[in-house]
């Protein structure tokens, strides 16, 4: 599981999101999800935005804001159906 999030301001209660591309090291997607903590949401990330090569993972226009998201690998997710 990875955090990630937007550093360049303070944390606003507005809801900015940029699209970034960026690649993780070492750790191992089978399949990828954009875990919003603020709402609980759990996102599939198409295959079209992410690709592996080797020990690298490269995303790309992943939402990114001012608060953590996690990109985590589903498996990993609990999800509780209401």
């Amino acid at each position: 599981v990875f955090a990630i999030w937007d550093k360049e301001c303070i944390p606003s209660n507005v809801e900015n999101k940029q699209d970034y591309d960026f690649i993780v090291t070492n750790a191992y997607f089978k399949e990828p999800v954009y875990v919003d903590i603020i709402t609980g949401e759990v996102f599939n990330i198409p295959e079209s935005n992410w690709r592996r090569e080797k020990n690298k993972h490269f995303f790309k226009q992943i939402p990114i804001s001012d608060y953590p998201i996690l990109i985590a690998d589903k498996s990993l997710i609990l999800t509780i159906e209401k």
